[in-house]
């Protein structure tokens, strides 16, 4: 599906399945801040940053919630 063109995409914890499965970027996405610490240990990915959301043009994700709203009105725009 990648060589398509597809974007691919999750919110909240559907972000880290798709990381753990070599979807996405686990460096770049964006996963809440109750998890992140967890899955930063998982990965053995040092120095993640929280953020709202994050939008690569190929990959994106959000933190879920309410941060799946920014997600929208940032690609609306």
């Amino acid at each position: 599906q990648r060589t398509l063109g597809a974007v691919i995409g999750g919110a909240g914890d559907a972000v880290i399945g798709l990381a753990k499965h070599g979807l996405i970027d686990p460096e770049s996405a964006a996963y809440h801040w109750d998890i992140l610490r967890s899955f930063e240990e998982t990965l053995y990915v040092r120095g993640m940053e929280p953020k709202l959301y994050q939008d690569s043009g190929k990959e994106i994700s959000c933190m879920g919630g309410i941060t799946a709203l920014d997600l929208a009105l940032s690609l609306i725009a």
